[in-house]
């Protein structure tokens, strides 16, 4: 059965980042999500925690302030898959088949953004960028390690280290 992606792209003014990741869970495309539910959702993902670690005091629970976050560091989020179908009850992206991928939506936000990264969570979406999207102005791609629970050569903390040292690198405003 084909699935959509259930979320718009979030595109703040002034946008100087796009983080991109495939394609959201099954919780996220049955049709019986809860209201709050996002990006990042399903429920073992480590983005939020991730992202909670390097912005701390935040409530990212809360749709609004995940969307206040991604306003406050001009970072955009979607993901590289627009529909596919998925082989199997697993959330793993080798799982998706039949992939029709968000071009439209993706060049948009490259094209009509001065931005300084493009952050894939995981090097497999990196690679999807490369292969199915135009990156005319040369915006540098970074692969963050995935926040997959699957991707489990990595602890947590490992995980939080190289997210801080990648979006310093690039620019991204953390607390200090």
């Amino acid at each position: 059965m084909r699935e959509i992606h259930p979320f718009q792209p979030f595109v703040p003014e002034e946008c100087s980042f796009l983080i991109l990741g495939s394609f959201p869970g099954r919780n996220s495309t049955s049709g019986n999500t809860p209201k709050d539910d996002w990006y990042y959702s399903a429920p073992r993902n480590q983005f939020w925690k991730i992202m909670g670690e390097l912005w701390p005091g935040r409530n990212l629970s809360l749709l609004k302030e995940k969307m206040r976050l991604f306003g406050d560091i001009h970072m955009a989020v979607t993901d590289v898959i627009l529909s596919c179908e998925r082989a199997g009850e697993s959330n793993l992206d080798s799982n998706l088949k039949q992939r029709i991928y968000n071009t439209e939506t993706v060049e948009s936000i490259l094209s009509g953004n001065h931005l300084c990264a493009v952050f894939c969570t995981g090097k497999g979406v990196a690679k999807l960028f490369r292969k199915h999207f135009s990156n005319p102005d040369g915006v540098p791609v970074v692969p963050l390690p995935s926040p997959s629970p699957a991707m489990f050569s990595m602890t947590i903390d490992e995980k939080i280290k190289c997210w801080r040292e990648l979006f310093l690198e690039y620019g991204v405003p953390l607390p200090i």
